[in-house]
C-alpha cells in the first residue's frame, strides 16, 4: 500500500515536486474561487432585485392607501402626497423651499382631476405661512385647516382654487439624510364635514399609519 503522506512530503521537498503540485492544485483552487465568487454575486444580485421589488411594492401600497381613502371614505375628495424640500439641501436663511406633488387621488365629484392637481402643486415656492404650517405639522403630527378661516396666503389660494373647505395635513416622514419632509394632505369639498365620524376617523388614521409604516421601513 502506498504511503501517500510520504509521497506528498517528498514532492514538497523538491522543486520539481512543488511545481507538479502547483500545476495541479492552482487551477483547481482558481476554479473553486470562480464558483464561489459567481454564487456570491448571484446571491447579492438576487437580494438587490428582491429589495428593489419590495420598494416598488411599498410605493404601490402607499398609492393604494391613498386611493382607498378617496374610494371608501365619505366626503374625502382629495388626497395629496407632498415632498417639502430645498432641492435636497439644508433649509437655511436665504434658501428657497418648495412643495412638490408626488401623487394624488381625487373623487369623481372633486373640482379638479388628478393631472390638474399634480400640475397645480408642481414646485410650489413656499411662503412664510406655508413653511410655518410644515413646521407645525412636523411637531404636532397633524394640522387641521378650516379654509374659510385660513390666513390669506399662497396655500389658501390653492385650497380655494380646488374649492376645498377642510384640509388635514399629516406628517408622514422626515428624511434627514435627504433633507426632505413628506406630508399627506387629506381634504374635502363638503362645507360641514371635518371627518369627525368615528368610523371615518378610524379609516383615515389606519391608512395614514400604513403609509407612515412604508416610509419608516424603506427610508429609515
Amino acid at each position: 500500500m502506498y504511503n501517500y503522506t510520504q509521497i506528498i512530503i517528498k514532492l514538497l521537498n523538491s522543486p520539481a515536486g512543488v511545481a507538479i503540485i502547483t500545476a495541479i492544485v492552482a487551477p483547481a483552487l482558481l476554479w473553486l474561487f470562480k464558483i464561489i465568487r459567481t454564487k456570491l454575486l448571484t446571491y447579492k444580485l438576487k437580494k438587490k432585485t428582491e429589495n428593489y421589488k419590495s420598494r416598488l411594492r411599498a410605493i404601490s401600497s402607499i398609492y393604494s392607501s391613498m386611493r382607498g381613502l378617496v374610494k371608501t371614505v365619505k366626503n374625502v375628495d382629495r388626497v395629496l402626497l407632498l415632498e417639502i424640500s430645498n432641492g435636497g439641501h439644508q433649509p437655511l436663511p436665504g434658501s428657497i423651499m418648495y412643495a412638490r406633488a408626488l401623487h394624488t387621488e381625487s373623487s369623481d365629484e372633486h373640482t379638479m382631476g388628478d393631472s390638474d392637481i399634480l400640475k397645480l402643486y408642481d414646485e410650489i415656492r413656499l411662503d412664510d405661512y406655508y413653511i410655518k404650517l410644515c413646521v407645525d405639522t412636523i411637531e404636532q403630527k397633524k394640522v387641521t385647516i378650516d379654509v374659510k378661516e385660513q390666513n390669506e396666503s399662497l396655500i389658501k389660494s390653492y385650497h380655494t382654487r380646488e374649492k376645498l373647505h377642510y384640509v388635514e395635513m399629516h406628517h408622514i416622514y422626515t428624511d434627514i439624510a435627504a433633507q426632505k419632509t413628506f406630508i399627506l394632505s387629506i381634504a374635502t369639498d363638503d362645507v360641514e364635514d371635518k371627518f369627525k365620524n368615528r368610523g371615518v376617523r378610524a379609516i383615515i388614521d389606519t391608512e395614514v399609519y400604513e403609509i407612515k409604516a412604508e416610509f419608516m421601513k424603506y427610508r429609515n
